[in-house]
């Protein structure tokens, strides 16, 4: 009997002790090392940006054809940029049309090796005889796969006014902007 006794002492106080150690602040403390924080946009190393660096790209934009886009940092942590896409359509009547876009990119966020961004802009566009011009905000991630080299992607929300030049009525269309995947070089 006192030994049935004994063994259910052990058990409560063994069952007992987690509780008791965690109202009285006796429990281990956790030795995991904690989640990086995502960090304000840095200049800690060689993948970062530097005032008056200058970037080159090559972007897809996700209604086809290509770009050319080139930029300088103004600051640390803020380049303006210059977007210029060609879209050809080889068909029975050759179509060409242009875009050119100018943007203040912000980049707001750092962890590692990737940065987040926003970047409002404007641009401009024609194709055949009509025209387009637009407002839009941007929004994109740029990861650094060596020091100066990087991949980007990017998408907008923005305010397009259209049919500037073409029969009837201009037009007014609030949409998401053009999607683009760049390659990126930065250079000093």
């Amino acid at each position: 009997m006192r030994s049935i006794f004994v063994r259910s002492l052990i058990v409560s106080c063994l069952l007992a002790a987690p509780s008791f150690a965690a109202d009285n602040k006796l429990a281990l403390p956790d030795t995991s090392p904690p989640a990086p924080p995502l960090q304000v946009a840095q200049t800690t190393d060689t993948s970062t940006f530097k005032s008056g660096m200058k970037t080159l790209s090559f972007f897809a934009p996700s209604g086809g054809g290509a770009g050319l886009s080139g930029g300088i940092f103004l600051t640390n942590t803020t380049a303006l940029r210059m977007d210029i896409a060609m879209n050809w359509v080889l068909t029975g009547n050759t179509d060409f049309a242009f875009d050119v876009g100018l943007g203040y990119r912000m980049y707001l966020v750092q962890a590692g090796r990737l940065f987040g961004f926003i970047e409002p802009g404007v641009d401009f566009g024609r194709e055949q005889t009509i025209s387009h011009i637009g407002v839009n905000f941007g929004i994109g991630a740029e990861y650094f796969l060596l020091d100066r080299f990087s991949i980007a992607a990017k998408t907008a929300l923005g305010l397009n006014v259209g049919n500037l030049g073409g029969n009837g009525s201009a037009t007014a269309a609030i949409g998401t902007g053009t999607s683009a995947v760049y390659l990126n070089f930065h250079f000093p």
